[in-house]
């Protein structure tokens, strides 16, 4: 059934039928994942992407996920990292902590990739760039105003790496020195020890979407 805003639903209070009108439902209900951000870069050479959309930071969406989609980047061989927004700045000490699994098609065995103290969570390494080569992923994380507790991402990463072969990477990283609100996510592209230069992003598209609790109404007569 398609309801339209106009539409509603009779409730009985108490021997009193009250009308709860559709719009009103919808706006607590929600309809599943809104996007709240996309950005398409073409060549890009800076190698760092922000995304502060204020919908996905502040309180209206109880989870959220920023996709990032068939990514070229601009050197090989380089890795994908992420930084947080906390007090207005992002964080660039080294004090995220991340633990990432990483597979490819030329083993049965995993490898890791972890840290604990880096100056960002590299989330995707080993990045291939020649032809026909890119990655994927997305990244999710919950509850963004909230202010005593620390934010922690889950990753996960589909990609041709820098040796031309399928491989995935999946894991969680957080930022251990603040329980502040967190006011953005930072990508870029990083190489060595997650300080240096990685080159810029390329061809991508980022996009960015909020999840609302769906509430469930009871009719009782």
């Amino acid at each position: 059934i398609t309801l339209a805003d106009a539409d509603g639903f009779v409730v009985n209070d108490g021997g009193t039928m009250k009308t709860i009108p559709a719009s009103d439902v919808s706006a607590y209900a929600g309809g599943g994942w809104t996007k709240e951000f996309e950005s398409t870069l073409t060549g890009d050479t800076n190698g760092t992407m922000d995304i502060t959309t204020t919908a996905l930071f502040d309180g209206t969406y109880d989870y959220h996920c920023i996709k990032i989609l068939r990514c070229t980047p601009e050197q090989d061989d380089q890795s994908l990292c992420v930084r947080l927004k906390f007090g207005g700045s992002f964080a660039t000490d080294a004090y995220y902590r991340y633990h990432m699994k990483l597979y490819d098609e030329n083993s049965d065995s995993k490898g890791t990739a972890r840290s604990t103290n880096r100056a960002s969570i590299d989330a995707c390494s080993g990045t291939g760039n020649a032809t026909g080569e890119s990655f994927n992923g997305v990244l999710y994380y919950a509850s963004p105003d909230e202010t005593s507790l620390l934010k922690p991402l889950y990753m996960r990463f589909d990609y041709i790496n820098s040796a031309g072969r399928i491989a995935e990477s999946s894991g969680v990283g957080y930022y251990a020195n603040s329980n502040a609100a967190l006011q953005g996510v930072r990508l870029i592209m990083l190489s060595g020890n997650g300080s240096s230069s990685g080159g810029g992003l390329g061809d991508i598209t980022v996009a960015g979407y909020g999840l609302k609790k769906w509430v469930i109404i009871v009719f009782i007569e």
